[in-house]
């Protein structure tokens, strides 16, 4: 017997899906690290909530505001959803959620930690499915503990909002620009848009090439903030790396990330042992702590995630010093690639074979793996 999923209220859709996801990733978080394991994750659900926005069009006729103002009537069907219209007009959309039935489920389920990555990040690849001319700004979500969800669309750019997507000549990149501002700015009658200009945290994004295939870096006015296998989610690197403060991220020439480049380079054709790169890492101070280690590992040596526990002074904390390891965000500069498990390899971000390659680099064997699992 056939089943309609359109005739399935989403929110409905949502709980079987986090039933069934919740926990997988949690298993893999457990293994190898929360930011790794959102990594395997991240690209299948946005991917599926860009086609969603699709789908959503093409049943509205058409993807005007007008159109997507319709169509998103169906998240908050089942009272799934209370919202107040703020303002709707051929060129912005704004709205407030006032209940978020998709929180409660998440929580109820024992997955709250996730519930931004199952649902509240979906929204930006969903808005530019359903048109890449539209923006999605927001600056709060109850389901980051917010009273509110505050939501803004627009189809413009350069129009004084406080976070973009930009090329190096400041003009809209590919896949169009994106934001999600920090904490607002209050005045009266409540809305969440009007009020003087927050500093904004600017970021800087470069993209190559490598013998690992594509790598991007990522840096702020004061150093080396990320540094990721593959062509990620930039709009999502930079939301998560500014926390809580607007963001800028620029697309481009950048002279912290052309010493990153060069560096990295060298690095992978064995000219370089060491990184002179300034780093502006953001993380408990645990984390920091962690990696401060990392970058005492002697070039071509490893170390079991043990040893990395007694070298932070924390000897009974090894799961977690390996799930700090795995947040890592600047890996081959901060070397998490130098810790190893007792049993063998152990996991890595960037997948065990670029993990085997970047210890083959140093002149790293499996009897030296093994070596160091013996040490524990």
């Amino acid at each position: 017997m056939e089943t309609n999923l359109d005739a399935v209220p989403i929110l409905l859709r949502r709980e079987i899906e986090a039933r069934v996801l919740g926990p997988l990733i949690n298993t893999l978080i457990e293994r190898y690290g929360k930011k790794p394991a959102l990594e395997m994750v991240r690209p299948m659900i946005l991917a599926q909530a860009k086609e969603s926005g699709r789908t959503a069009s093409a049943r509205a006729g058409g993807n005007t505001l007008s159109h997507y103002a319709e169509a998103k009537r169906d998240w908050a069907a089942e009272e799934a959803l209370k919202e107040e219209l703020v303002e709707l007009t051929d060129k912005v959309f704004r709205w407030n959620v006032t209940h978020c039935a998709y929180a409660e489920m998440y929580r109820k389920l024992g997955l709250a930690d996730l519930g931004y990555e199952l649902s509240c990040a979906r929204d930006y690849a969903m808005v530019s499915g359903f048109n890449p001319k539209m923006i999605l700004h927001r600056t709060k979500t109850i389901m980051g503990g917010d009273d509110i969800c505050d939501f803004e669309v627009t189809l413009e750019q350069g129009n004084g909002k406080r976070c973009t997507l930009k090329s190096q000549d400041g003009l809209q990149a590919d896949g169009g620009a994106y934001c999600c501002a920090g904490p607002p700015d209050q005045s009266e009658g409540g809305s969440a848009w009007k009020g003087k200009k927050r500093k904004v945290k600017r970021f800087h994004a470069q993209t190559w090439q490598s013998d690992l295939g594509p790598l991007t870096a990522i840096s702020t006015d004061k150093g080396l903030a990320g540094l990721l296998f593959g062509s990620p989610d930039l709009m999502m690197e930079a939301d998560r790396l500014a926390g809580r403060s607007s963001w800028e991220l620029i697309q481009g020439l950048d002279p912290i990330l052309d010493r990153t480049r060069v560096q990295v380079e060298e690095f992978l054709t064995g000219k370089r042992t060491d990184f002179e790169i300034e780093l502006d890492l953001s993380g408990t101070e645990f984390q920091r702590q962690v990696w401060q280690a990392l970058q005492e590992i002697p070039y071509g040596s490893v170390v079991t995630y043990g040893r990395l526990a007694r070298m932070v002074g924390r000897p009974k904390a090894v799961r977690a010093v390996g799930q700090a390891n795995g947040a890592n965000p600047v890996p081959i500069v901060v070397p998490c690639h130098r810790v190893v498990a007792v049993g063998g390899l152990g996991g890595y971000g960037g997948g065990l074979p670029i993990k085997r390659l970047l210890l083959g680099i140093e002149g790293v064997t499996s009897a030296d793996v093994k070596a160091a699992g013996r040490v524990g």
